[in-house]
């Protein structure tokens, strides 16, 4: 269990994954969204044994890096949410600050979709085991990034990456698709960072095509 882990790094979430793989069998393909393609990489770099990885809307900048007024924020929210103790745990998971991050984070104009995607924020984004967790988490994802570990990969790699994505921008997933050998870039057009939720079918086309060509 991830809540039983002694600290919430890459480190740990690598050995995590890679144990979670070797129990399943290798013939597996391994997928990673937004922080979880920095589990991903990170358990690449730690030997993972796996058919082929699918990073979705990698991370490729440090946040903990970024002056712009987004970045900025985060940084100081969480550092606020610790700083207040009960009061900023309620306050890390209250509806107003889910909806205020599904907000920003979602391109769709479908009324319908953008009222899946808050509900579905809604009902996973505060339902973590304990603040540790949350904390630690934010920590790790925004002082990493993949390009750390693309030296690494040697298994055949898909990159997914959305047009107008401001966490994960596309100029860096082209990077990213440089440093890995033999790597495929696929980039949703017209869609941001949640391209699980605002263009999942195109998504699951590019993801089996990848795997027919293996």
């Amino acid at each position: 269990k991830t809540d039983e882990l002694e600290s919430h790094d890459l480190e740990s979430y690598g050995i995590w994954l890679r144990g979670l793989v070797s129990e399943l069998g290798p013939d597996l393909v391994v997928v990673g969204h937004s922080f979880g393609s920095l589990v991903v990489s990170k358990a690449v770099s730690q030997g993972l044994v796996a058919k082929a990885i699918v990073l979705q809307n990698p991370i490729t900048t440090r946040s903990s890096e970024q002056k712009d007024l987004a970045n900025r924020v985060a940084r100081g929210f969480y550092a606020l949410a610790i700083a207040l103790g009960r009061l900023g745990s309620a306050f890390l998971r209250s509806w107003v600050v889910v909806r205020v991050m599904s907000v920003a984070m979602a391109t769709s104009k479908s009324p319908k979709l953008r009222s899946w995607i808050h509900g579905q924020h809604h009902r996973h984004f505060s339902t973590y085991r304990s603040d540790r967790v949350a904390h630690e988490g934010f920590a790790t994802a925004s002082g990493s990034s993949v390009m750390d570990f693309a030296a690494s990969f040697k298994l055949p790699t898909l990159l997914i990456a959305g047009e107008k994505d401001l966490i994960a921008p596309l100029a860096n997933q082209l990077k990213l698709q440089g440093m890995i050998p033999g790597s495929k870039l696929e980039v949703m057009a017209g869609v941001g960072h949640l391209t699980h939720y605002e263009s999942a079918a195109q998504v699951a086309v590019a993801i089996d095509e990848f795997l027919g060509e293996l």
